[in-house]
């Protein structure tokens, strides 16, 4: 297979394996769904010939579980980043939205880690990528939480309304929403966390005007 793609040089594997994520991404991205992502579409994409990427991915779904893994590292990183240096609270407004910002302008990823591979094959019990954000997502919540028993249940089901949020949003584009998606946050934190709060902080979050 000829291509303009400069080869690496001997003992660069590590790049060559890096670069077929990074094409797997772009495939994901253009095609909003695992189902694009193939051998000898991301090697196309990637300018390679399709056996260069079994020298690194034996299968077409080693190829997607490392790719999975990369995702969940991207979106760990954004919501670490998120409000890294704020009080609690506001934290957990700046990694919820972090979230939802991550699941509109990554639709591909998103699906990948929450609506297809994950839903069916994740052991949260296990070694798979996705614990480690999730514990951070609990954690979060955790820090504003006056009983930390209340923690898990207030950070799923935060999660889990926000996921909805962010995936009607996206799947009813025609649709006009009353509120923008940050006021929406804010309400779904004052409903299912602000009564787990201390008492300090019981009122939780002010809605902002975001009506976009």
């Amino acid at each position: 297979m000829a291509s303009g793609r400069e080869r690496n040089r001997r003992g660069q594997g590590g790049l060559l394996r890096e670069e077929i994520l990074d094409a797997a991404h772009a495939v994901l991205v253009e095609s909003g769904g695992e189902g694009a992502v193939t051998i000898r579409g991301v090697a196309r994409k990637a300018g390679i010939a399709p056996q260069s990427c079994y020298l690194h991915f034996a299968t077409r779904d080693d190829l997607l579980w490392a790719l999975y893994a990369r995702e969940f590292d991207r979106l760990h990183a954004r919501l670490l980043a998120a409000g890294a240096d704020a009080p609690p609270l506001e934290r957990l407004r700046a990694r919820a939205r972090a979230y939802c910002a991550f699941a509109m302008d990554e639709p591909g990823a998103y699906a990948l880690l929450f609506q297809t591979r994950g839903v069916a094959e994740h052991d949260w019990d296990g070694r798979l990528p996705g614990r480690a954000t999730i514990e951070l997502w609990v954690a979060t919540v955790a820090a504003v939480v006056d009983d930390g028993r209340d923690a898990l249940v207030a950070a799923t089901e935060l999660w889990a309304a926000l996921h909805g949020s962010v995936t009607l949003r996206r799947d009813l584009p025609a649709f006009t929403w009353p509120l923008g998606q940050d006021e929406t946050i804010d309400r779904v934190i004052r409903a299912l966390v602000a009564p787990r709060f201390p008492r300090s902080d019981a009122a939780g979050p002010e809605p902002v005007e975001d009506r976009g």
